[in-house]
């Protein structure tokens, strides 16, 4: 495990600044997360995968003590919806929601647009269908269980990481 320097010196706002060139090219939007510990945690993977901005669309407050102090550094966006429907309709949204009645390109399979947004929403309310209509794809997350939900921190967390590991995968491949 390695040691993170001492930053005591230095701004929250010169720390968000320099982390800037070596973010990803990826955002993630999360559409009204009631659960503020979820928001907490998904603001900390979005700093551990250096993601380029959380957007959170009508969400309420998150816990800050669930992001172990990274919101200090993280590039968040509190939005209306029509805002984010507004702000979004030139951009590559990928819209994760597993609703019965919506045909979604399998997690496995697919290939992610350059600069995408990658949209969440809560367990409870899901994605707005008006979200759903303007994103660029819809995908679903495969699931073998009883269940065809789950927790939202973690489908955003599997969403990023198959981000990242497609996106990097042939760089990876070079390395070894």
């Amino acid at each position: 495990m390695s040691q993170a320097p001492d930053l005591s010196e230095y701004s929250k706002e010169y720390i968000r600044e320099a982390l800037g060139p070596v973010r990803h090219n990826l955002t993630l939007a999360i559409y009204h997360s009631s659960n503020y510990f979820n928001l907490g945690s998904i603001i900390r993977l979005s700093h551990g995968f250096l993601c380029k901005e959380i957007i959170a669309i009508d969400c309420d407050d998150f816990y800050k003590k669930a992001t172990m102090g990274t919101h200090k550094w993280e590039n968040i966006r509190h939005v209306t919806l029509k805002e984010f429907t507004e702000q979004t309709q030139h951009r590559n949204v990928v819209a994760f929601d597993r609703r019965p009645d919506l045909e979604t390109k399998n997690l496995y399979e697919y290939d992610y647009p350059d600069d995408p947004i990658l949209l969440f929403g809560s367990e409870k309310v899901g994605i707005p269908d008006e979200c759903l209509n303007s994103a660029t794809d819809l995908v679903g997350i495969p699931m073998y269980g009883l269940i065809n939900d789950m927790n939202l921190a973690n489908a955003v967390s599997i969403g990023t990481y198959d981000w990242l590991q497609k996106h990097y995968k042939k760089q990876w491949q070079k390395s070894k």
